[in-house]
């Protein structure tokens, strides 16, 4: 489910690093040079549901060479043969509003005002955006509360955090706490 283009127009993406201070982000020159992503909150205004998720700013592509580029390469007298030509994207990050279906389609039946996102945290290399995704899930508790995430990485589900059922996590006497 994809929303219209528009909507990005409509919203940009808000940074809030300090309590008073507040950015509107419209462009890439607004944001650290050596970030790669970011790490967003998207909230529902009218039920305070969340959505918490990362974005990339760029995409690595890879795609066969053309003749002309392998006979290129042979010209510049490279030791190995070139197979692959590899580039990089633009992620469409601005106008990007999650990959949940749910929430976007809430977002179409309530209308997008009704819908605030904002950046987190900026994040300078992959594995630190992926770490910094995981502690941000867990910091706002999405699997116990009303939020749009459903898992935690693909390994943690709503029902793997409850524990157990009320009353069964009680020890049979006060002895079994003490030893």
């Amino acid at each position: 489910m994809t929303l219209p283009k528009a909507v990005a127009l409509v919203k940009p993406w808000v940074y809030c690093p300090f309590p008073a201070t507040t950015h509107v982000i419209t462009s890439r020159d607004q944001i650290l040079p050596n970030a790669v992503g970011f790490i967003y909150k998207i909230t529902n205004l009218l039920t305070g549901r969340i959505y918490i998720g990362r974005k990339v700013f760029e995409h690595k592509t890879k795609r066969k060479a053309t003749l002309r580029e392998k006979a290129a390469a042979l010209a510049l007298n490279t030791k190995s043969r070139v197979r692959v030509v590899r580039g990089v994207k633009d992620s469409a990050w601005a106008s990007y509003w999650g990959s949940c279906d749910e929430l976007k389609r809430d977002m179409l039946t309530l209308g997008i005002e009704h819908f605030h996102r904002e950046i987190l945290e900026f994040c300078c290399n992959k594995k630190y955006l992926n770490y910094s995704e995981v502690e941000h899930m867990i910091k706002y508790d999405v699997l116990r509360r009303n939020s749009y995430n459903g898992n935690i990485a693909g390994k943690f589900y709503r029902a793997d955090v409850l524990n157990c059922p009320e009353g069964d996590a009680t020890p049979a006497s006060e002895d079994v706490l003490h030893d």
